[in-house]
């Protein structure tokens, strides 16, 4: 019988951290054969999806395992809980998900991972003017029901923004981010944080880090949620696309959008010369 399974980077369990899967070998876990789908022994999907109804966070790894009837525990439509299975083979984390959307997931956590700071320049600050605009359109196109105004753009560097942030990111946030507080945005956004992280760190001076790591972190909002939900990458539309791509074209520049203030300024962090690399 066929069955999958998400682990963690290191092949350990998400469940407990220690059961290791690895391709080709079996795993054995002793339990009562009572019938119920939970409980002691080895959980599997039967989707490729399934495991992420459950405890899974990204990056997870992505197996296909097989099992004997014999082993078989207990069960329900969704999952089966048996004593052995075997891995078989190691599938890719989003495509072989067989979810909606999960090419789209694909491609921007492969962006992410190219992203790289660049110092504040005029050419610069031009670009990122336009794109924030194209995102800000993008934002009230996914939510017609609440514009955001847009009027200019403030840039500040790493340092400057540390100074001011205590006085507007309140003001920031409740402008912005509640208008997709409940969207793919998160998960997606949880999914990348990994990727972003890396380009950041290699970008930018090791005395500016923290405080470049939490702007980038803060705006995309890395701790709502740990895991995707199926019924969460349905609601990959053309408009989340929209949204996800413009704030994207941003962080590819070299900055962070903040958000925007209820006077229509968008405020936006890019490092000075003398904070990068």
């Amino acid at each position: 019988m066929k069955g999958y399974k998400m682990v963690k980077q290191d092949g350990t369990a998400f469940f407990d951290g220690k059961t290791k899967y690895e391709v080709g070998k079996e795993v054995i876990q002793e339990g009562p054969k009572d019938g119920a789908p939970c409980g002691v022994g080895l959980h599997v999907s039967f989707k490729p999806s399934g495991p992420l109804s459950y405890n899974v966070a990204y990056p997870w790894r992505l197996l296909e395992v097989d099992y004997e009837d014999t082993d078989v525990l207990g069960t329900d439509n969704d999952k089966v809980r048996v004593r052995k299975l075997r891995v078989v083979r190691e599938l890719r984390p989003f495509l072989d998900t067989e979810l909606p959307g999960a090419d789209k997931i694909q491609a921007i956590i492969e962006r992410a991972s190219k992203i790289k700071f660049h110092a504040q320049n005029e050419k610069s600050k031009r670009r990122i003017r336009s794109l924030v605009r194209k995102h800000i359109e993008a934002l009230n196109k996914f939510d017609p029901a609440r514009q955001i105004k847009f009027k200019s753009t403030k840039f500040y560097t790493v340092k400057e923004w540390a100074s001011v942030r205590a006085s507007v990111w309140a003001s920031v946030w409740d402008s912005v981010r509640a208008s997709v507080r409940a969207s793919v945005w998160d998960s997606v956004w949880a999914s990348v944080r990994a990727s972003v992280r890396a380009s950041v760190r290699a970008s930018v001076r090791a005395s500016v880090w923290a405080s470049v790591w939490d702007s980038v972190r803060d705006s995309v909002r890395d701790s709502v949620r740990d895991s995707v939900r199926d019924s969460i990458w349905a609601t990959v539309t053309d408009k989340h696309q929209d949204m996800l791509s413009s704030e994207f074209s941003i962080l590819e520049t070299g900055a962070v959008l903040m958000g925007a203030t209820d006077d229509g300024i968008v405020h936006v962090v890019m490092p000075g010369k003398d904070e990068m690399v």
